[in-house]
C-alpha cells in the first residue's frame, strides 16, 4: 500500500480489520454507507499490524463528518457507564456520533468500557490515564484533543446530566449560531433538583455567585458557569490555551478561550444513578486554588 492510498473494508461484529502500516504512510480504512468508518490516519508504527475492532475508534488528529463527540471523564464509574451508553445510543444518531471516555479510574471501569465498546453501534474511544493530571478538567482537555466531531459535548458519567438533552444542546447551537451552549440549572426552566441536600445546593449557589462576581465580564451571558454539561463548536476551541485544575472545566474554558456567542439550554440536574459523589473538601480547596489562578493569571501568554 503506497502513501496516501485508501483501503476499503467492511467491519462486521467480532471481526477485526488488520492493516500493515509502513513508515510515514497515512492509511484510512473506510466502509460503505451504513457501516462503521475506522480512521487510522497518523498511526505510524512501522512494520506493525494494527487490529481495529468494532467500537475501538479514535486516532488523535483524524477528522471525519461526525456531528458530535461526547466526552465523558470517568473515575470509578463502573456501575454507571452501561446505563449511560444505553441512553446515549437511544438519544443520538449513531452515524453522526462518537463517544470518548477519558478514564482515571482505580477500579475496573476501563476494562468494562473496553468490553462495552464492542457492543454499541457508534464509535467509542476509551483512553486511560495513569497520572490523572489536572483532575477531571485535565481529562476533558485530553478528550477534546482526541475528539473528531463538529461539536464537542462534555458531560458526567453518573447520569446527573440527562443524555437525552444532548440533541437539544446541538440544535440550540446550530439554530442560534453559537460557539458555546451551556446546560444550565439556573436559567428559566432549569432545576437543581438532583443535588443531594441543602448544603450542596448552598455550595453550588455560593460558588456560582463567587465566580460571577470575580469574572463578571466573561460570565455576563452565563447563568451556570459551574455546570459540567455543555457543548462547544470545535472550530471555536483552542485546547492549548486551557490549564485546568479540578472539576470546573467550563469556567476555565470561558475565561481562557473566550468563546463568541453563548446560549443556554435549561435542564434538570438529576440524582446520581449509582455510587458516591466525588465532591470532597479537597476538591473544594482545589476549586478555590483554580479560581485564584484564573483571577491572577487571566489568559495564558
Amino acid at each position: 500500500m503506497t502513501p496516501g492510498s485508501r483501503a476499503r473494508a467492511i467491519v462486521t461484529p467480532g471481526s477485526p480489520i488488520r492493516a500493515i502500516v509502513t513508515p510515514g504512510s497515512p492509511i484510512r480504512a473506510t466502509v460503505t454507507p451504513g457501516d462503521k468508518t475506522v480512521p487510522l490516519d497518523r498511526y505510524r508504527k512501522p512494520g506493525r499490524t494494527r487490529a481495529v475492532l468494532p467500537g475501538e475508534i479514535g486516532v488523535p488528529g483524524a477528522r471525519t463528518a461526525l456531528r458530535q463527540s461526547i466526552i465523558v471523564p470517568t473515575y470509578n464509574e463502573r456501575d454507571n457507564v452501561h446505563a449511560l451508553l444505553d441512553r446515549l445510543a437511544a438519544a443520538l444518531p449513531h452515524t453522526e456520533t462518537e463517544i470518548v471516555f477519558v478514564d482515571d479510574s482505580t477500579d475496573d471501569t476501563v476494562a468494562l468500557l473496553r468490553d462495552l465498546a464492542r457492543t454499541y453501534p457508534m464509535p467509542i474511544t476509551v483512553h486511560h490515564r495513569d497520572d490523572g493530571a489536572g483532575g477531571l478538567g485535565g481529562a476533558v482537555v485530553e478528550g477534546m484533543r482526541i475528539a473528531r466531531g463538529e461539536w464537542i459535548v462534555v458531560m458526567d458519567a453518573d447520569l446527573q446530566h440527562p443524555p437525552e438533552i444532548v440533541p437539544d444542546l446541538i440544535a440550540a447551537g446550530m439554530r442560534d449560531g453559537a460557539d458555546l451552549v451551556v446546560g444550565s440549572r439556573y436559567t428559566a426552566g432549569g432545576s437543581t433538583g438532583g443535588l443531594a441536600d441543602g448544603y450542596r445546593k448552598l455550595v453550588s449557589r455560593g460558588s456560582t455567585l463567587l465566580v460571577k462576581t470575580l469574572f463578571r465580564n466573561s460570565l455576563l451571558a452565563v447563568s451556570d458557569p459551574m455546570s459540567g454539561l455543555f457543548a462547544i463548536r470545535a472550530s471555536s476551541l483552542d485546547a492549548g490555551r486551557l490549564r485546568p485544575l479540578g472539576y470546573k472545566i467550563l469556567l476555565e474554558l470561558i475565561v481562557r478561550n473566550r468563546p463568541g456567542r453563548v446560549v443556554e439550554v435549561p435542564y434538570t440536574f438529576q440524582a446520581r444513578f449509582a455510587g458516591e459523589s466525588k465532591s470532597t473538601v479537597s476538591e473544594g480547596l482545589r476549586f478555590l486554588k483554580h479560581v485564584g489562578r484564573l483571577r491572577l493569571g487571566g489568559r495564558p501568554r
